[in-house]
């Protein structure tokens, strides 16, 4: 066969119809035994290219596809159970792989890294859950779940919001929010661009500080905590302006999160940046239930080639 044809295969009971080079169908529609339709490219192997492929009550998958897997950036449908779900992201041998998006009718919705062995036949094995008091509900487009589980976001509405959040994490040591992949495991400067020489062990967060461009739970010098960086400019008053407005947020903060029914004060120490040194500022909160140690949330503005203005939530230390 060559050139535009079709082709009946009786004993596999498979149709080809489209253009063909040395009996081979290279681009057209190939129709399997069980109601199965491909469209796009192919090689003698099957799939092979760009094609669509539908399997009745199975899955529709579209994308790039090498030896009939999805390899590439590609959109998967499942039908199952009269449940639809869909991932539209990055495939790797036909797993799901990397960056993408994934939704189902019960509006379970997840974005972000996402790995193979986070998924079995379409349904989420493991994903973390925080308590929905401390997220926006009206944002449905950064939201993490489980299947029949309540719909939350990883996003908070606001710095105050998120500060709650985080300081009740820490007789948790973060591992709801800690994810078991290190964050910069080959310690690149471009994959962080808050990267320090100081000897620490990151690993990627799932839960992500407002207006950070970085968020991550670190261990260093046998101290564990919550880093975020937010923001690496050249420019100096605009470094200033965002440190001002962050730490203006969290001198106004009140924490209602460590004590049932009790609020208490965000309190701290504001240090002016100046453009020779930087500065840093501590907020913490009154030891309450008998402790006699507080964390500390750190903000601190400095100078590294560039401005750089970065957070942290420190493990447990005196107050001073």
């Amino acid at each position: 066969m060559q050139d535009t044809g079709y082709a009946y295969d009786k004993e596999s009971e498979t149709r080809r119809l489209g253009y063909f080079e040395g009996g081979v169908l290279k681009n057209g529609i190939m129709c399997l035994k069980g109601g199965a339709r491909i469209i796009g490219s192919f090689d003698e192997n099957g799939n092979e290219g760009l094609c669509a492929e539908y399997q009745p009550g199975v899955s529709l998958s579209y994308g790039n596809f090498k030896n009939n897997k999805l390899d590439g950036q590609g959109i998967r449908v499942l039908f199952a159970n009269n449940d639809t779900s869909i991932f539209i992201g990055n495939f790797s041998k036909g797993n799901y792989s990397g960056d993408g998006a994934y939704n189902n009718t019960e509006h379970v919705t997840i974005y972000g890294d996402l790995f193979a062995e986070a998924f079995s036949a379409g349904s989420i094995k493991t994903v973390k859950v925080f308590p929905p008091e401390y997220f926006d509900k009206e944002k449905p487009a950064s939201e993490i779940s489980i299947p029949g589980g309540q719909k939350i976001s990883s996003k908070p509405k606001d710095i105050c919001t998120a500060i709650n959040f985080l300081l009740k994490e820490f007789d948790n040591g973060f591992s709801n929010i800690k994810d078991q992949r290190k964050f910069n495991p080959d310690e690149l400067k471009d994959v962080d661009p808050f990267y320090t020489e100081n000897p620490t062990t990151a690993y990627k967060s799932l839960y992500y500080f407002p207006g950070a461009t970085v968020s991550k739970v670190y261990q260093a010098y046998k101290q564990e905590g919550f880093y975020f960086g937010v923001d690496v400019n050249f420019d100096y008053a605009m470094m200033k302006k965002k440190y001002d407005d962050l730490c203006r947020q969290l001198a106004s903060c009140t924490i209602t999160s460590l004590q049932k029914g009790k609020s208490m004060k965000l309190t701290g120490t504001i240090t002016p940046a100046e453009s020779s040194k930087g500065g840093i500022s501590t907020f913490y909160v009154q030891p309450y239930g008998g402790k006699t140690k507080t964390p500390k949330v750190v903000i601190i503005p400095e100078y590294a080639g560039n401005w750089q203005l970065t957070g942290r939530i420190l493990s447990y230390q005196d107050v001073e």
